[in-house]
């Protein structure tokens, strides 16, 4: 009876996983045809039955096999392909150190998930769908945005339920910023316009103009159509409604958006969506007296920009004066971006708004 064997894939693995079946248990399969892939820790390969016949899996999807193990056999057309095949039967026991296959890599780089994180799985064989539920949080329920039990200073999931929804950041720079320049604008546009464009709104407009310089701060859609999520905490909980395509709205439009969600906020009544995916994320830090907070790093997002308060201080550039500031910084993954990158991004963020 012609058989499936693994064959020896790499030197550095003792094992190896059934990644996926190409064919169901008992379908016809023609010589030369792929039937299974098999994930290392190196790459996902193909294998492909050397026979015609109806193929009976040994092994289920996501089992662990070896070089040279029989994980499948090719019977007779005729034969019963009713009656279900012994799985799992030769699956070999997992040594200690925590296996993780290529694709489970892959979506560890994309979603920023450290290696040391993957020990709260509590599995000895990590696979893509693994690091995607440690990295990757839900999409909110059509019904429901907000579980009632989230209480404020808990962050919340984009499925509405309570619990941290960020990672830690693993570096963070900041610089002050003279903002009076920025917030006397800010006045004239509000009158202008007949809408509240304060020091947030001016940060936004800028952070998603300068991202069209710097596209790696973003997860992945584009610095052009890059959306920024905003937090907000306004006694009911934190919230991170999405501002779309940021550097594509005008200043009066995004503040006018700003408006809406924080009325939302209030009500805790968000649409379906609103709280879904940022590129990037503006944490608004306005808290008297806090001189600098430093931000999460959202899943899946590789920085967020910080806003703390605005103080007064005195300069002396050109003798003594009073000036507004503001601290402004970035928490960002130095595995995917320098921080001469981020030096750069917040220069010419500190230009646009003095």
């Amino acid at each position: 009876m012609p058989e499936i064997v693994v064959p020896t894939l790499n030197s550095l693995d003792d094992f190896y996983v059934v990644g996926e079946w190409k064919l169901a248990d008992g379908a016809l399969v023609a010589a030369g045809e792929v039937v299974v892939v098999i994930e290392t820790t190196k790459a996902s390969v193909e294998i492909e039955a050397e026979h015609a016949g109806a193929l009976r899996h040994v092994l289920v999807a996501g089992a662990t096999c070896a070089p040279g193990q029989t994980i499948a056999r090719i019977v007779p057309p005729e034969a019963d392909c009713a009656a279900p095949s012994d799985t799992q039967e030769g699956q070999i026991a997992v040594p200690g150190e925590i296996f993780v296959t290529a694709p489970a890599r892959e979506a560890m780089d994309s979603l920023g998930v450290d290696e040391r994180d993957l020990t709260s799985l509590g599995k000895r064989v990590v696979r893509r769908a693994d690091v995607e539920a440690l990295g990757r949080p839900t999409l909110p329920s059509p019904v429901q945005t907000r579980s009632p039990a989230t209480k404020r200073g808990e962050t919340e999931h984009r499925d509405g339920a309570p619990g941290p929804a960020v990672q830690p950041s693993p570096c963070y720079m900041a610089a002050y910023v003279e903002v009076g320049k920025a917030r006397q604008e800010a006045k004239e546009l509000s009158r202008r316009h007949k809408v509240l464009i304060g020091l947030p709104e001016m940060v936004l407009h800028h952070v998603g103009n300068c991202l069209k310089q710097f596209p790696a701060l973003c997860r992945g859609a584009g610095a052009e159509r890059a959306s920024v999520g905003v937090t907000m905490d306004l006694g009911k909980g934190l919230f991170v409604p999405v501002v779309r395509e940021v550097a594509n709205q005008t200043l009066p439009e995004l503040a006018r958006q700003l408006m809406a969600y924080r009325k939302a906020a209030l009500g805790s009544k968000f649409k379906p969506g609103d709280l879904v995916a940022p590129d990037i994320v503006l944490a608004l830090n306005q808290f008297e007296g806090v001189h600098v907070v430093v931000p999460m790093i959202y899943p899946g997002n590789v920085a967020c920009v910080a806003l703390g308060p605005v103080e007064k201080a005195f300069t002396w550039d050109q003798g003594p004066c009073e000036v507004e500031r503001a601290s402004i910084g970035v928490a960002y993954d130095h595995r995917h971006v320098t921080g001469s990158y981020v030096a750069a991004f917040l220069a010419d963020l500190r230009k646009a708004l003095t």
